[in-house]
């Protein structure tokens, strides 16, 4: 019985130690270098397909029926700069993008559209948590940590039931 309450203390201890250990690592400001989101990319490269294929099938007249407009190669340049514009604002939201996570456990990160003042932790599953954002319309935000390094953040979180993965960089380290 002693042997299994060791075991078990031992155990705790690891888990604990293991999940804290990222801690100090993470401590500084992280600039955002990339973002990757499946879903989106997946929906993205079916629009670029459909510009690609639209009317290549079809006469004036079906093209007239199906989207109303006879004019293909005006639509495909509309739709491929909505493309080109959605790629630009994710470049936009990225570069905007920073976390800086102080030792008190107080964070500060900022976005496209302003800054917002959090308090962090990693818990027992090493996850990092988010929580206290005024801004936000949210709980606390639980992220993965898939790497954790002198040079490299790499979060992945769940928004909506879309993963999304952040790739983040030191900027003061």
């Amino acid at each position: 019985m002693r042997y299994i309450i060791i075991t078990l203390f031992t155990v705790v201890l690891l888990v604990s130690c293991s999940s804290q250990g990222n801690r100090p690592k993470i401590i500084g400001t992280w600039q955002a270098v990339s973002l990757e989101n499946p879903v989106l990319d997946e929906r993205m490269r079916q629009h670029k397909n459909f510009i690609d294929t639209i009317g290549s099938n079809t006469t004036e007249e079906q093209n007239l029926e199906i989207y109303e407009f006879t004019n293909i190669d005006s639509a495909k340049q509309a739709l491929g700069a909505e493309i080109e514009r959605y790629w630009s604002e994710q470049k936009e939201v990225i570069n905007a993008t920073t976390f800086e996570f102080r030792k008190d456990n107080t964070a500060i990160l900022h976005f496209r559209e302003g800054s917002e003042n959090a308090e962090w932790s990693i818990n027992n599953e090493g996850k990092l948590v988010v929580d206290h954002m005024k801004n936000q319309n949210t709980d606390a935000i639980e992220m993965d940590i898939i790497e954790l390094n002198d040079s490299v953040l790499t979060l992945k979180m769940l928004h909506k039931g879309i993963y999304t993965t952040v790739v983040f960089e030191p900027v003061d380290k």
